[in-house]
């Protein structure tokens, strides 16, 4: 039922954005009307498939591996809830913060900033991660 009313809200968002853009290209005429449709449908496509790499670029993230302290916290909690693991990335940032992102597990990602690992014991940091999930 979550991935259902997950999917119901990115059709009604991708929807609400592709609405703003026809009632836009409406105001230039019939071809401000196509031209304003093939646009909808170009950053509908991009947003779908590349939503993940777009979060991380805007906050620099850098992909770590298993010898980083957040990618054992993370294959941890993984491995106890059952999901596949995620590509996990540290953003650069001093603001403490982390988010999930990704169209489906397979194809998700988790990223913390360096704020947050500084200031978080690594058990609160599995909490953080936790609540992050991307599913």
């Amino acid at each position: 039922m979550n991935q259902f009313y997950n999917n119901v809200k990115t059709a009604l968002l991708l929807g609400l954005m592709t609405a703003v853009i026809l009632v836009f290209g409406s105001f230039f005429g019939p071809n401000g009307l196509i031209i304003a449709l093939i646009m909808a449908a170009v950053m509908n496509i991009a947003s779908y498939f590349f939503s993940d790499k777009i979060a991380i670029a805007s906050v620099r993230g850098v992909e770590v591996g298993p010898e980083h302290p957040l990618f054992q916290i993370v294959e941890k909690l993984v491995a106890r809830a059952g999901l596949p693991m995620p590509r996990v990335y540290v953003s650069p940032l001093p603001a403490p913060n982390a988010f999930a992102t990704g169209r489906n597990p397979s194809h998700a990602a988790v990223c913390a900033t360096q704020g947050l690992l500084d200031i978080l014991a690594p058990n609160e940091i599995a909490g953080v991660m936790a609540t992050n999930s991307p599913t």
